[in-house]
């Protein structure tokens, strides 16, 4: 039911996307639009950045909601049956949304950068092959070879600087989900005469689960405002200048025999 459901929901925002984008597309003027923006830059936002809208940002919205209930139920069950770990709990909680929170920004911002820096690939090759028998005969193919190459280092620079960033925030969020396991299991062998020996096992377990949990609801929750990106590129369709309606309300009022005319011939010899 939930990935029927999903997929249902996921359609129709797909089809309401792209029906608005490419309907303001098509009503956009040439002179204030196509003539100033490139076709790499149409069909960049027409092919990537919607195909990441329409499959890739809702499995993980899909993934990162299931995680999320998961998570909670996980964290109420342990906190009923060992109230204390509450503490352990709200720590890690804190520890993450704080981290996440300050790397979301970095990591939107390098895949707008990513996504940006694409269109002139695409730009480049559509050049190419609408320019091929021309670049052929002046034999400036090693030139258009080496401007294709140097556009696309400069994109995978941004490509790899979003994917290293993440591997970074999520080395330290399992070094600090590392410290403070540790210091849970330290300070419950110094208070080993005070508590029982059982109910730490079985802290010690939840713990580890959720620090997994949390890590991955947080991984999630990055990617989402990544892919998000994506999706603003796409509905940047609609802010364009539009041509006049199709229809004025002056055409309302004209008769419904209009327009009616006639050619009529008279002393034609």
């Amino acid at each position: 039911l939930r990935v029927v459901s999903t997929c249902e929901v996921s359609r129709r925002a797909s089809l309401a996307v792209h029906s608005r984008t490419f309907w303001c597309m098509l009503r956009a003027p040439v002179s204030e639009y196509f003539d100033v923006t490139t076709s790499g830059e149409i069909v960049n936002k027409f092919s990537k950045d919607l195909e990441t809208g329409d499959s890739l940002l809702p499995e993980t919205c899909m993934q990162f909601l299931s995680n999320s209930s998961q998570l909670a139920t996980i964290g109420i069950l342990s906190t009923y049956a060992i109230p204390w770990f509450a503490a352990v709990l709200a720590v890690l909680g804190i520890v993450f949304v704080f981290i996440g929170r300050q790397f979301v920004g970095i990591s939107r911002d390098l895949k707008r950068l990513e996504g940006s820096t694409r269109s002139p690939v695409f730009n480049v090759f559509a050049e190419t092959l609408s320019g091929l028998e021309t670049i052929r005969a002046w034999k400036a193919q090693e030139r258009f070879l080496q401007e294709f190459h140097r556009r696309a280092k400069h994109n995978l620079g941004f490509f790899f600087a979003a994917g290293l960033s993440e591997s970074w925030v999520m080395a330290r969020l399992e070094a600090i989900s590392f410290s403070i396991i540790g210091a849970f299991a330290f300070s419950a062998v110094l208070m080993r005469g005070n508590v029982e020996p059982q109910l730490v096992g079985l802290a010690m377990v939840y713990a580890i689960q959720l620090t997994a949990m949390l890590q991955r609801t947080v991984q999630l929750s990055i990617m989402i405002n990544q892919q998000s990106t994506s999706l603003e590129r796409v509905r940047s369709f609609e802010s364009v200048p539009q041509e006049p309606a199709l229809t004025m309300g002056a055409d309302k009022a004209l008769p419904k025999a209009w327009p009616h005319g006639e050619v009529s011939f008279e002393g034609v010899q």
